[in-house]
């Protein structure tokens, strides 16, 4: 038989949600369901409020590293005939980082529960999750047919449920766990007397509808006494009140997989669709653009590296700011760099100072120079890193750096965003880019003819640099948007439609590939001819492709680049960036009224935005009207 596998999942702790899942196990088990927990959380909780001792070794730890030992092995007996349980131990805390170093890591619950379910004897698989959104919990997301939400009748509520049902749509979404269901949420520690708590479960229902069970669980000190006598409330006080709530909530719930599981009857009308909200905030409006969902409208956004210093732009932010839909960057303090770098900055002329860096290697040391400008114009790279074999090798023999730092600016940087948009992780630059970069592009073009082993080399280092990057950022909350470079050194012309494939296609998608396992998305940045390259970034799994420019820029027009990535890969661009200053309001206006009428027939997949970011020093009032025009166009309203 197989069992039906249901996770118990809240980020926010003390909820209610390892009560919720111990008690609904007794309750179900007193009406002669066989029901097996899997207790996940490191506190370990669920295994003493069923009179579990906290024995090393018990956990599932062990077997989700692959030691050997089978799911079936770590079954326990409890006090309560036909429930069993999988206990936990403070050592499972070690599986957030050592599932990590895993391929696949985020599968590892679900290919090792697979074998014990396919001939499991239970009826039901309850899942206890730690109280956050860590490894072992999306392991659990990832494994699991149903997610139970307990959630406490608090005034935050909604804040943590919108952040689990979001996670549930980008875990199906992004193919992790397809099939996932929200069973339904559950409200606890409900106090009737309190005008609060009616309204916190009226809003949830308001927005969850029938999600939300019928049965409130209420504040009652017996709940609360149980767990200390390793007892779940409905045996340790049958006749209180948390007890019968719960015994209801049992009924409740398998009242509802009956029906859910009764085959429709002949002449019952479709399942209705999930309708498209009429007007969406730019966060969920750019979350469907990641994950290719239905749109009210195409996304607008505008890269937003301005001339630094340079006041004439301040109108400009203030209008992107309050008008488009917003996306921030975060780039987290995460790599120590290399080992053995240093900098120094000396005089060159007038307009520049020239910054030497040195990276110093067991081979032997390699500078690169570059022109910093005085007056806030653009930096010229005047010598790069690299320049041959030798200096390759040289750079190779570096020892891998560390990666660490603090990430906690990140949840600041969503709490600014807040329901206007989103925060993307930036990845840097891609491992053919960042090796284009350290050789320069016409060294880079000699070497990927002359000495392509070592170009490979430089490109698999690089790529583990960024996979454990993202490894480092997605274990510790980071996401689920990411960012990455492109150079056009690794484009046509410089390089043909093979050594695309060759040295970009090849080391970035296992990059995507780990993040879309994680249920994350990425935005790829690669300016230039990319229209010989284009299926590159469909096979490499790219979610969102800026800027796809059209001639003579570029090489590729709007309907041919959404005839390709139609209902694959979400197209951002196409507005020249010279024509926000050349052209006229009314001119831009046209444009992307054009635009969005060869790429938004289906409704998906379109964030309209210039090809680059505001340029020109001194130009920001010059091009503030062909801007708005562009926000206009999108949004039907005006942008004043």
């Amino acid at each position: 038989m197989r069992s039906r596998v249901t996770a118990f999942a809240n980020q926010k702790g003390g909820v209610g949600k390892t009560t919720t899942a111990v008690n609904l196990a007794a309750a179900l088990a007193e009406r002669g369901k066989r029901v097996l927990l899997i207790d996940l959380d490191p506190q370990a909780n669920a295994s003493s409020g069923l009179g579990m001792e906290r024995t090393p070794g018990a956990s599932l730890y062990g077997a989700l590293l692959e030691d050997g030992t089978p799911a079936q092995d770590k079954v326990r007996h409890t006090a309560i005939r036909n429930l069993d349980i999988i206990p936990s131990e403070i050592d499972l805390a070690g599986a957030e980082v050592d599932l990590a170093r895993k391929e696949l890591y985020l599968h590892s619950l679900k290919f090792l529960l697979e074998p014990f379910l396919e001939k499991s004897r239970y009826d039901h698989v309850f899942l206890d999750c730690p109280p956050s959104l860590g490894i072992l919990t999306m392991n659990a997301l990832t494994a699991a047919h149903a997610l139970i939400v307990p959630s406490q009748c608090e005034y935050l509520a909604l804040e943590g449920l919108s952040v689990i049902t979001r996670l549930v749509r980008q875990l199906r979404a992004g193919n992790a766990n397809p099939g996932l269901e929200l069973e339904g949420i559950v409200m606890t520690m409900f106090d009737g007397r309190t005008k609060l708590a009616m309204q916190v479960v009226e809003e949830v229902r308001k927005h969850f509808g029938c999600r939300v069970f019928d049965t409130l669980i209420p504040r009652n000190i017996r709940v609360s006494e149980a767990p200390s006598f390793g007892k779940p409330v409905v045996t340790y006080d049958r006749s209180s009140a948390g007890a019968e709530a719960y015994r209801a909530l049992a009924r409740e719930y398998l009242r509802r997989r009956k029906a859910a599981s009764a085959p429709a009857q002949a002449g019952a009308p479709a399942a209705p669709k999930v309708a498209v909200p009429a007007a969406m905030s730019g966060a969920e409006r750019l979350r469907r653009c990641y994950f290719h969902e239905e749109l009210d409208r195409p996304g607008v956004c505008s890269r937003t590296e301005f001339p630094e210093y340079d006041p004439t732009y301040d109108e400009l932010k203030e209008l992107l700011h309050k008008h488009a839909d917003l996306r921030l960057a975060w780039r987290g303090p995460l790599l120590d760099g290399e080992p053995g770098t240093s900098s120094r900055t000396e005089p060159h002329s007038d307009d520049f100072d020239r910054e030497i860096t040195v990276i110093r290697t067991p081979r032997g040391d390699l500078r690169a120079s570059r022109l910093v400008s005085r007056n806030g114009g653009p930096d010229l790279q005047e010598t790069h890193f690299l320049g041959s074999r030798e200096d390759a090798e040289a750079f190779l023999s570096l020892p891998f750096p560390v990666i660490q730092g603090d990430v906690s600016s990140f949840a600041g940087l969503v709490r600014e965003a807040g329901d206007r948009g989103i925060v993307e992780a930036e990845l840097g630059m891609n491992p053919a880019g960042l090796v284009a970069e350290l050789f320069g592009p016409e060294a880079f073009a000699r070497m990927s003819a002359s000495d392509r082993d070592v170009v490979h080399a430089l490109c698999e280092r690089q790529m583990r640099l960024v996979q454990e990057t993202a490894k480092f950022q997605l274990a510790r909350g980071v996401g689920p948007f990411f960012a990455m470079l492109c150079r056009e050194y690794a484009t046509p012309p410089l390089l043909d439609p093979a050594d695309f494939h060759e040295f970009s296609v090849k080391y970035d998608k296992p990059i995507l590939d780990l993040i879309h396992d994680a249920g994350g998305r990425v935005h790829i940045h690669s300016p230039g001819r990319v229209k010989a390259v284009f299926k590159g970034f469909l096979d490499m799994g790219a979610d969102v492709l800026h800027p796809f420019e059209a001639p003579p820029a570029g090489d590729i027009t709007a309907a041919e680049a959404k005839a390709l990535a139609r209902g694959r890969m979400t197209l951002e661009g196409n507005l020249q960036v010279a024509h926000m200053y050349e052209r006229t309001g009314e001119q831009v206006r046209e444009e992307t009224l054009a635009l969005i009428k060869d790429c938004f027939d289906d409704r998906r997949g379109l964030i309209v935005s210039p090809t680059a970011s505001p340029c020109i020093r001194g130009a920001g009032r010059l091009c503030l009207a062909q801007y708005r025009a562009m926000i206009e166009a999108v949004t039907g309203k005006p942008a004043d």
